[in-house]
């Protein structure tokens, strides 16, 4: 049985460290580990890991923009947005409909660009 990987260790990490969420996702971590017998995470198979990091990424958690506004969206964009940018967050993910995905109609960022030529 093929052990856990430090990618798969570190994403469950990731995953469960979200305030929002991070009680829920201990209990989940905590009844999967009971469940299969074991006792830290460091203990799981791939397969396993695999199985616990779909598990968590079925919660949503809360996202706040730029702008300061919230949203509850899935972890797993959550995390593209870390790793791609706010930007690509406003552009996507909004919750200001008048945006309608074009960061140009944002007083936010017209703002912010205005600001950086002066």
């Amino acid at each position: 049985m093929d052990a856990i990987t430090n990618k798969q260790e570190e994403y469950i990490k990731i995953l469960s460290s979200y305030e929002a969420t991070k009680k829920e996702d201990e209990g989940d971590i905590a009844a999967y580990l009971k469940e299969h017998n074991k006792k830290e995470i460091s203990q799981l198979s791939k397969k396993e890991a695999s199985e616990l990091i779909q598990i968590l990424l079925q919660r949503p958690t809360e996202y706040v923009f730029l702008c300061g506004k919230k949203a509850t969206l899935h972890k797993r964009e959550v995390n593209c947005y870390h790793v791609l940018g706010d930007v690509e967050a406003c552009m996507h993910a909004c919750p200001n409909s008048t945006v309608g995905g074009d960061v140009n109609n944002c007083p936010y960022w017209k703002k912010s660009f205005e600001q950086s030529f002066e």
